[in-house]
């Protein structure tokens, strides 16, 4: 443990302090950066309390009378209600003067380290600590009118231009075409009715309409593309298409551009490119 720690303090430029010990209820969470205490987890630490093996706590101080929890917040949580605020813990506190962004960071580094964030509790931290890939990617999604689930909307519930994958839009900004993906599904739906909308930003349209543009950018036509997802249900695209296991990858994407060469005689698109890195003849079962 201790030696993970000092990787993490070469990494982000800080220095640990000796532990001290702290009055639990004069510990915080900083909601800006800090994941949402998880219920179900403070009552499993309690159910097999163990004060032999509580670990490492980690704190953030600037005046040694409230302490900002950068590890440790469902130990503290759990042992408030076990023995109440005036509980003391032993805890290894930062106290120079790390600002938001330094303390973001260190937060983000070192939770991946012992226990996975999800996507979008690493994805806050790394907009707090003003990451440039993360802060490029939440730009994008609002100029395109993208809201991200957990960052500008809590609800999961299916809605026009509501995404609820950090994790692959991260991974469509990355081979560069978020905005491209984000404008053309964004103008297909938004004069269309919200059932036929609904699911227009979902996680299997998202992935095989970025898979289509990543491709054929060079030669697409992405006003037309526009039209052809828009005369198709969102709900309906959404579904996996059946198909054997070798096309598993690109099978939305396949019938996205049958739609798009249906009736073009000219400039239609190469299908053989979708699965070029495939061997061999594939079928596609159409019945989904």
């Amino acid at each position: 443990m201790v030696e993970r720690i000092k990787l993490l303090e070469n990494k982000n430029k800080i220095q640990m302090q000796e532990p001290v010990w702290v009055t639990i209820g004069n510990t915080f969470v900083n909601a800006t950066y800090g994941r949402p205490l998880r219920k179900h987890r403070v009552a499993t630490i309690k159910s097999k309390w163990d004060t032999d093996k509580i670990g490492s706590i980690i704190l953030y101080t600037t005046d040694y009378e409230k302490f900002e929890i950068i590890d440790g917040q469902h130990r503290i949580q759990a042992m408030i209600e076990l023995f109440g605020n005036g509980a003391k813990v032993l805890a290894t506190v930062f106290d120079n003067n790390m600002s938001i962004q330094e303390r973001a960071d260190f937060y983000e580094s070192y939770n991946n380290e012992r226990a996975s964030l999800s996507a979008v509790e690493t994805f806050v931290a790394k907009i707090t600590a003003e990451d440039e890939d993360a802060t490029n990617i939440l730009k994008i999604s609002r100029e395109n009118n993208v809201k991200i689930v957990g960052i500008d909307v809590k609800s999961k519930a299916l809605k026009f231009a509501r995404c609820n994958s950090v994790s692959l839009i991260q991974k469509i900004y990355n081979v560069g075409v978020l905005n491209l993906t984000l404008k053309t599904l964004y103008n297909a739906y938004k004069n269309t009715d919200e059932i036929f909308s609904k699911e227009s930003h979902g996680y299997y349209i998202l992935q095989q309409v970025s898979n289509v543009i990543k491709i054929y950018q060079a030669e697409i036509d992405l006003k037309r593309l526009e039209k052809v997802l828009g005369k198709a249900s969102s709900s309906s695209l959404n579904l996996r298409v059946t198909h054997e296991s070798a096309v598993k990858t690109n099978a939305g994407a396949l019938r996205i551009v049958e739609a798009y060469n249906k009736k073009l005689k000219n400039n239609r698109l190469d299908e053989s490119k979708l699965f070029k890195t495939y061997s061999g003849r594939f079928r596609l079962n159409k019945k989904g």
